[in-house]
């Protein structure tokens, strides 16, 4: 079945009408089960491609500054949690919610501007946030284990911040490319999942036009 946005006095011959809710776990069934992977590759793996990126980018960010901190193997597991694990969560859980949603409800004003939105969504979650928590969570440990010595944020504010705005400046080489692989991979992703979209809306009309005709054969 072909799914449409329509008002009531729109409505067509036959229609059968369905929540917001309803209309997007219908699709979303639709696109599960889909038999040809290729043709629904984006809708059903894009989220976690995204995921993917916005993981690999926090790993780098968080490393840069272990390193800096000489931190080895201190609190490795503590940060990768919050700094990527919860990242990569994010990335999934914010596509599907904000763009995979609109794109198969058709709830957006124009394609550019979604893709937009995806960018800026992928590109705070994959860089943004890693980039501000990262090195907070490496100064936590490295002030508790004695990697480095570093100036206490309630005795001495302007050097520890002199301290962090050192460290973060030496991350600067890393950021052009984090950014622009999490605006590539949201914005193709995002294109991807608009082309399948409405190459499966064809499938479902073209499959309608042929059972109303009778000459539908399974």
């Amino acid at each position: 079945m072909a799914l449409s946005v329509s008002k009531d006095d729109n409505l067509p011959k036959g229609a059968v009408r369905l929540s917001e809710e309803k209309a997007y776990q219908y699709q979303a069934g639709i696109i599960r089960n889909w038999d040809n992977l290729s043709e629904v590759f984006g809708l059903r793996a894009g989220a976690g491609f995204l995921a993917g990126i916005s993981g690999v980018s926090s790993m780098i960010i968080l490393n840069h500054f272990r390193r800096k901190l000489k931190l080895g193997m201190h609190g490795r597991v503590s940060s990768y949690l919050p700094v990527v694990a919860m990242p990569s969560a994010l990335a999934a859980l914010f596509h599907t919610t904000f763009i995979e949603r609109s794109i198969v409800l058709r709830k957006y004003d124009c394609p550019l501007c979604l893709q937009s939105r995806a960018a800026f969504l992928q590109t705070g979650i994959g860089f943004v946030y890693p980039f501000l928590l990262a090195p907070m969570a490496s100064f936590m440990f490295a002030t508790r284990h004695f990697t480095v010595r570093l100036p206490y944020i309630t005795e001495q504010p302007k050097e520890w911040l002199k301290f962090w705005l050192k460290l973060t400046r030496s991350a600067k080489h890393l950021a052009p490319y984090i950014v622009l692989a999490n605006i590539i991979g949201a914005v193709g992703i995002t294109s991807l999942e608009f082309h399948e979209y409405e190459k499966l809306q064809m499938h479902f009309e073209e499959h309608e036009r042929k059972v109303e005709s009778g000459f539908y054969d399974k």
